[in-house]
Protein backbone atom coordinates (compact mmCIF):
# COMPACT_ATOMS: atom_id res chain seq x y z
CA UNK A 1 0.00 0.00 0.00
CA UNK A 2 1.20 3.31 -0.80
CA UNK A 3 0.93 6.19 1.17
CA UNK A 4 -1.05 8.52 0.11
CA UNK A 5 -3.43 5.21 0.37
CA UNK A 6 -2.84 4.96 3.81
CA UNK A 7 -3.12 8.62 4.31
CA UNK A 8 -6.60 8.64 2.51
CA UNK A 9 -7.67 5.54 5.10
CA UNK A 10 -6.41 7.40 8.08
CA UNK A 11 -8.46 10.62 7.00
CA UNK A 12 -11.47 8.55 6.13
CA UNK A 13 -10.93 6.90 9.65
CA UNK A 14 -10.64 10.44 11.38
CA UNK A 15 -13.32 11.92 9.69
CA UNK A 16 -15.61 8.76 10.14
CA UNK A 17 -14.55 9.00 14.31
CA UNK A 18 -15.33 12.31 13.75
CA UNK A 19 -18.98 12.14 12.73
CA UNK A 20 -19.63 9.31 15.21
CA UNK A 21 -18.79 12.00 18.05
CA UNK A 22 -21.05 14.93 16.25
CA UNK A 23 -23.39 12.50 16.49
CA UNK A 24 -23.48 11.22 20.03
CA UNK A 25 -23.07 14.99 20.64
CA UNK A 26 -25.97 15.91 18.65
CA UNK A 27 -27.63 13.14 19.96
CA UNK A 28 -27.28 13.99 23.71
CA UNK A 29 -28.13 17.44 22.52
CA UNK A 30 -31.52 15.76 21.32
CA UNK A 31 -31.98 13.91 24.68
CA UNK A 32 -31.57 17.35 26.70
CA UNK A 33 -33.98 19.23 24.36
CA UNK A 34 -36.67 16.01 24.41
CA UNK A 35 -35.85 15.74 28.73
CA UNK A 36 -36.94 20.00 28.75
CA UNK A 37 -39.54 19.73 26.70
CA UNK A 38 -41.18 16.49 28.63
CA UNK A 39 -40.11 18.58 31.87
CA UNK A 40 -42.11 21.48 30.38
CA UNK A 41 -45.17 19.14 29.20
CA UNK A 42 -45.38 17.62 32.27
CA UNK A 43 -45.60 20.63 34.15
CA UNK A 44 -47.98 21.97 31.88
CA UNK A 45 -50.38 19.32 32.64
CA UNK A 46 -50.12 19.36 36.21
CA UNK A 47 -50.53 22.95 35.81
CA UNK A 48 -53.95 22.24 33.64
CA UNK A 49 -54.82 19.34 36.37
CA UNK A 50 -54.87 21.39 39.42
CA UNK A 51 -56.43 24.15 37.18
CA UNK A 52 -59.11 21.87 36.35
CA UNK A 53 -59.31 20.87 40.04
CA UNK A 54 -60.06 23.61 41.58
CA UNK A 55 -63.18 24.65 38.93
CA UNK A 56 -64.71 21.29 39.64
CA UNK A 57 -64.15 22.15 43.36
CA UNK A 58 -65.91 25.75 43.17
CA UNK A 59 -68.44 24.30 40.93
CA UNK A 60 -69.18 21.51 43.61
CA UNK A 61 -69.54 24.11 46.56
CA UNK A 62 -71.68 26.27 44.62
CA UNK A 63 -73.71 23.62 44.32
CA UNK A 64 -73.94 22.38 47.54
CA UNK A 65 -74.69 25.79 48.50
CA UNK A 66 -77.70 26.26 45.86
CA UNK A 67 -78.52 22.36 48.05
CA UNK A 68 -78.22 23.33 51.23
CA UNK A 69 -80.21 26.93 50.88
CA UNK A 70 -83.82 25.78 50.50
CA UNK A 71 -83.09 23.00 53.43
CA UNK A 72 -81.38 25.87 55.88
CA UNK A 73 -84.48 27.92 55.24
CA UNK A 74 -86.73 25.33 56.11
CA UNK A 75 -85.39 24.35 58.84
CA UNK A 76 -84.91 27.70 60.50
CA UNK A 77 -89.25 28.01 59.59
CA UNK A 78 -89.54 24.51 61.09
CA UNK A 79 -87.52 25.85 64.21
CA UNK A 80 -89.77 28.91 64.44
CA UNK A 81 -92.60 26.80 64.38
CA UNK A 82 -91.46 25.10 67.24
CA UNK A 83 -90.34 28.00 69.30
CA UNK A 84 -93.79 29.58 68.42
CA UNK A 85 -95.69 26.56 69.72
CA UNK A 86 -93.54 25.99 72.55
CA UNK A 87 -93.90 29.65 73.23
CA UNK A 88 -97.80 29.27 72.85
CA UNK A 89 -97.73 25.96 75.04
CA UNK A 90 -95.80 27.88 78.08
CA UNK A 91 -98.17 31.15 77.69
CA UNK A 92 -101.49 28.92 78.12
CA UNK A 93 -99.49 26.70 80.94
CA UNK A 94 -99.08 30.25 82.06
CA UNK A 95 -102.21 31.36 81.98
CA UNK A 96 -103.79 28.39 82.98
CA UNK A 97 -101.82 28.14 86.29
CA UNK A 98 -102.43 31.57 86.99
CA UNK A 99 -105.86 31.35 86.75
CA UNK A 100 -105.78 28.68 89.38
CA UNK A 101 -103.95 30.36 91.59
CA UNK A 102 -106.78 33.25 90.77
CA UNK A 103 -109.54 30.77 91.18
CA UNK A 104 -108.48 29.37 94.59
CA UNK A 105 -107.38 32.90 96.36
CA UNK A 106 -110.55 34.06 95.35
CA UNK A 107 -112.54 30.90 96.44
CA UNK A 108 -110.33 30.89 99.93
Amino acid sequence: MSSNAINQIKDAEDKAKKQVEEAKKEALEIQEKMKIQGTEKYNGILKEGEQERHKILEEAREKSREIEFPIIENAERNANVILNKDENILNEVADAIVERIVKDYVDS
